[in-house]
């Protein structure tokens, strides 16, 4: 057994469209069986298009196979006082499998991803806790954000 981590690069691209597919499928809401190749082609264009630009991801590997895999989304925004570099990032998606928890690999990743944030010279990162996540991110130093303005969310249906 040899466990790698890393940051993916292009020729990860199945890889990332499948660690995102089962991502969305723990959430409880798979993607539709019909039209799943094209919507493996849309995650894959995503991915092919942006990675190394505004996404980045983080895998932990055991002999090739994906252990943990984390996304990191850089975003930038015009000044606010919140934050002053007008950058920040968001962690998309955080998976680690079954298989392979409870043995620090979601740590791992999520100290890469943290670390390329500071590196980037992001002034926060956010994310949506899981139960299953949120002592992990606490140990990490993420906190419940209540902001005085909630936001609010309008469907658009086309």
């Amino acid at each position: 057994m040899t466990i790698v981590g890393r940051f993916a690069t292009h020729a990860d691209l199945d890889k990332l469209v499948q660690g995102r597919l089962d991502f969305i499928a723990a959430l409880g809401t798979p993607a539709p069986v019909e039209g799943l190749d094209e919507i493996r082609k849309s995650i894959r264009f995503f991915y092919q298009t942006r990675l190394g630009q505004d996404i980045h991801c983080y895998l932990v590997e055991d002999d090739g196979k994906v252990a943990a895999i984390g996304f990191l989304q850089a975003h930038v925004v015009a000044y606010h006082p919140g934050c002053p570099t007008q950058r920040f990032g968001r962690i998309t998606n955080m998976l680690c499998y079954p298989e392979y928890r409870l043995r620090g690999f979601a740590r791992q990743t999520m100290n890469a991803l943290i670390g390329l944030a500071n590196e980037m010279d992001f002034d926060y990162i956010t994310l949506d806790a899981s139960k299953m996540g949120r002592h992990l991110y606490e140990s990490l130093g993420f906190v419940d954000y209540v902001p005085v303005d909630p936001p609010m969310h309008l469907k658009l249906w086309k």
